[in-house]
């Protein structure tokens, strides 16, 4: 295992810690071809490719709902709240709601 010092997380081969450490860097190497917005990681460039394709692989068991991505979805059964206003303390379950708000 290889040893990441600014954080202490450990991965088992040398792409997958110069992956992780584009978080620490602000690098964001993987671009989409198609509208150009760029990521840090390569399996975040993935899940985004799904927007232009349309497909949505993983359903959710509570809802029968389809999504590119079901992490974020189910934040909405369980309330899990990730992202919180400095100003007022609201939290919200996706990143996006805390920027409308």
């Amino acid at each position: 295992m290889i040893r990441l010092s600014q954080c202490e997380k450990a991965f088992p081969v040398l792409y997958a810690l110069k992956e992780h450490q584009n978080t620490h860097t602000g690098r964001r190497p993987h671009s989409c071809g198609q509208c150009g917005k760029s990521f840090n990681h390569i399996a975040a460039l993935g899940r985004h490719l799904r927007i232009h394709t349309g497909e949505k692989p993983y359903t959710c068991e509570e809802c029968g709902k389809s999504f590119s991505y079901l992490k974020v979805h189910k934040r909405a059964h369980t309330g899990e709240k990730r992202f919180w206003c400095d100003e007022c303390g609201k939290g919200f379950t996706k990143q996006n709601s805390l920027r409308e708000h």
